[in-house]
């Protein structure tokens, strides 16, 4: 989460962890470093990359192409 996040977001955050409490493991909260929008975003974009490849690794798995985000780019490119 980032202090820079606007309010009303930060309450659609909070209900949704609300309604998906016991359907899922808990929500962990990450408050992103930096001092302007795009420092923040550039971290969250290699944590989520980070977390992305050691979890498809834990469990087994190429995290290398994921055959639906190839087929949205070649679908995109024709655009």
């Amino acid at each position: 989460m980032s202090p820079l996040e606007h309010p009303h977001v930060l309450a659609r955050f909070e209900v949704t962890d609300r309604l998906l409490s016991g359907i899922r493991p808990a929500a962990v909260r990450i408050d992103l470093l930096g001092d302007s929008l795009l420092h923040q975003l550039l971290r969250a974009h290699v944590l989520a990359d980070y977390a992305s490849i050691y979890t498809g690794i834990l469990n087994g798995v190429d995290p290398g192409p994921v055959p639906l985000v190839t087929k949205l780019k070649e679908e995109l490119g024709k655009l």
